[in-house]
């Protein structure tokens, strides 16, 4: 057996692709394989189901390892166009079916296949599938750029000594789900009620289908609508909503040939083998597009006649149309030049990003690719506010339906500083256009372009966004971008207010400086939470909300605003913006001289909440604000050395998989181990690689 990749896990290899990108083969028989099995809520997805990403910087499909895919776009609000929910008949989509007549093989695991082999790559999947003498390579890629579409292509080959007639079956669902926090309420409110996917689903189930053909027999294209609909979208004046009443045009294209068949009834194709033997198989296509209720998904059948050892590659475009975009041109497009399409995005991927080669650990620059391939591939755009962003995704987005916190898509959008600074550019409009007038920014957004009604009033996110400008303008020397106008929330209407981006980030200083500002040991106030909303919130009992939002101090953004402030005060040093730049860098000093007064001989404490209820962090290390007190040099060399010697011996030590979050476990919301809660929290251990590599290099690679 050769020898394992390093990072190859337990459940693949990584390898290279002919273009010279890392991939993943997963190798994993996850229905038979104790081993696949993850602690999983299973009202919300298989605890046998690992995840891959295709992505470019419109849409993000995430992809099983079953082989299906769910589609993502955030025109409208956050959906999936194709949800996966077997209990109602729908199967995502991204897989299809191989028939002589006789035998079938699918690309949807296991695939009645002698193998099945599952490949994840930057930017597409990879299923090949042999059987019953045939191979199916099937590979669906989303293409480098904007546009809102993927592609299928599918590689049939026979192995047989006889020529062959076969039929392939594309099939694609239509069922969205949308991931609006409303149906989360009465969860978050702590009353009981239905469970949020079937509020989800209940409102999906509301819309009906029409499907239209497109010319030429090559496939159709599928449409959405309310019946009792009496609102009227304006794409000039859109409104705040929850729910997207309007969800954007999706088709299914053979784009190489015409269709010999197709089908929007996915009750009759399915009928009761379901999805891995399908009746439908059994007879061609029926050609009917009239079905409009909730049991329709897209169907394109393809005739194929091979020779022995004779290949044949379909390719299918599938995809949503959104505002801008327009259906004969996407099509025109990609009809063009289909053969070459994936080498050519592949190559594109690799032209973009960032290397780092080290000798005798090749891995990094394996990691560095797939890291930056995952973060942008994560992007999607967002019409509301006419801009693109990097949403934290997660349970966040796909669970309780929001983006969120602000912070997030601003750290995200760091790295792309020195290498894709266009996009960052565009989360900064973004979150610029969210802030309120007294310099606040909003915890979340939910649907489209709706703040989330919460009392969470984080204390450290202005403090993002002006580390992120400002490390932006010092890098690509755009002093431009401080005189661009923007149009405050609500964005839209004659009564908006209009706004150059210097104004606004200034009066986010000053809510910083003025409205949050210190308390009684000169740090930086807490709110009501700061990175942790678990500081408070399932932490302290709710009696003392009130009074720890009025006083409560932060070390951490303490800390934090020691390093930000001062990169603020440099950028406004370079525009001449003398005054207020040492007003910052004093500002900055005196948030080094509190947090310095914090140090207990082992660690800085954690934040000060009341009189009555004192400190926390004493005699316990929470880890969020131990990196950013060396970061901002707010420690004499001997603490310095002391803090990270307990780090790896309370935080690092214990953990294989990086360091804790905590030492202790608390008396918090969740489980032991989780999350806030002792767990691990990758956010946290980037800035804990940052400040060990400035005093201990060697423990600083081992945590990276």
């Amino acid at each position: 057996m050769s020898k394992k990749e390093f990072g190859s896990g337990y459940f693949g290899d990584w390898i290279e692709d002919e273009f010279g990108m890392p991939s993943y083969l997963y190798t994993c028989d996850q229905i038979n394989d104790p081993k696949a099995t993850t602690p999983m809520n299973e009202m919300w997805r298989s605890n046998r189901e690992h995840l891959h990403q295709v992505g470019n910087d419109r849409l993000v499909a995430v992809v099983s390892n079953y082989g299906h895919i769910q589609v993502r776009q955030d025109e409208g609000g956050p959906k999936y166009l194709n949800e996966f929910n077997p209990e109602q008949g729908h199967y995502a989509g991204g897989f299809g079916y191989l028939t002589d007549g006789s035998n079938r093989l699918s690309t949807y695991y296991p695939g009645n296949a002698d193998s099945f082999e599952r490949t994840f790559g930057i930017g597409y999947i990879r299923k090949k599938v042999i059987g019953h003498g045939y191979n199916v390579n099937q590979n669906i890629f989303a293409p480098f750029g904007d546009d809102p579409v993927l592609i299928s292509q599918v590689k049939i080959t026979n192995n047989l000594d006889i020529p062959v007639d076969l039929r392939w079956i594309e099939y694609w669902g239509c069922h969205m789900y949308q991931f609006s926090s409303s149906s989360f309420a009465a969860v978050l409110a702590g009353k009981p009620g239905k469970h949020p996917r079937d509020v989800r689903h209940e409102y999906s189930n509301k819309f009906k289908h029409k499907f239209e053909a497109i010319p030429n027999n090559l496939g159709f294209q599928e449409s959405k609508y309310l019946e009792d609909q009496e609102e009227i979208y304006d794409p000039a004046y859109p409104k705040p909503t929850f729910l997207d009443n309007f969800p954007p045009k999706t088709f299914l294209v053979s784009l190489d040939a015409k269709a010999d068949g197709l089908s929007t009834n996915s009750k009759e194709f399915f009928g009761q083998g379901g999805v891995e033997t399908p009746d439908g198989l059994d007879t061609k296509l029926s050609n009917n597009i009239d079905n409009k209720g909730n049991e329709v998904a897209m169907f394109l059948e393809r005739n194929v006649k091979l020779n022995p050892g004779e290949s044949q590659t379909l390719t299918f475009l599938y995809g949503y149309v959104p505002e801008g975009f327009e259906l004969e041109s996407l099509i025109g497009k990609y009809k063009q030049n289909y053969t070459n399409l994936f080498e050519e995005s592949c190559q594109q991927w690799k032209s973009s990003r960032m290397e780092l080669k080290i000798r005798d650990e090749p891995w990094v620059n394996r990691e560095l690719f797939w890291h930056y391939y995952y973060l942008r591939g994560a992007m999607t755009y967002d019409n509301y506010f006419k801009e693109h962003i990097l949403s934290q995704g997660h349970v966040y987005q796909y669970i309780v339906g929001f983006q969120g916190a602000a912070r997030d898509p601003l750290q995200h959008a760091l790295p792309f500083i020195y290498s894709n600074p266009s996009i960052v550019k565009e989360i900064i409009r973004y979150t610029l256009k969210t802030v309120r007038k007294n310099g606040e920014i909003p915890w979340g957004i939910t649907g489209s372009g709706q703040i989330l009604p919460v009392p969470i009033k984080p204390s450290d996110q202005g403090l993002w966004l002006l580390w992120l400008i400002s490390e932006y303008i010092l890098g690509t020397k755009d002093v431009e971008i401080l005189d661009e106008e923007i149009s405050r929330y609500p964005c839209y209407g004659s009564r908006v207010e209009v706004v150059k981006v210097r104004e606004i980030i200034e009066r986010c200083y000053n809510h910083i400086t003025n409205k949050i500002g210190t308390g009684k040991h000169g740090l930086q106030r807490l709110s009501n939470g700061d990175w942790n909303d678990n500081v408070i919130f399932g932490h302290i009992s709710p009696e003392y909300h009130k009074e720890i939002q009025k006083i409560a101090e932060s070390v951490l953004n303490a800390a934090m605003s020691i390093f930000a402030l001062q990169i603020y005060s440099d950028m406004l040093r370079f525009i001449n913006e003398d005054e207020m730049a040492e007003h910052a860098l004093k500002y900055s000093i005196s948030q080094r001289k509190a947090v310095q007064a914090q140090w207990n001989g082992n660690w800085v404490r954690r934040a000060w909440l009341t009189e009555e209820l004192g400190w926390i962090g004493e005699d316990q290390m929470w880890l969020e604000p131990q990196p950013w007190t060396i970061i901002g040099d707010a420690l004499e060399q001997d603490q310095k050395l002391k803090l990270i010697k307990n780090i790896d011996e309370l935080v690092r030590k214990p953990s294989k998989i990086g360091a804790q979050i905590l030492d202790k476990v608390i008396n918090v919301n969740y489980p032991e181990g989780q999350g806030t809660n002792g767990g691990i929290w990758p956010s946290i251990n980037g800035t804990l690689i940052w400040a060990l590599s400035l005093v201990d290099n060697e423990m600083g690679w081992d945590e990276w």
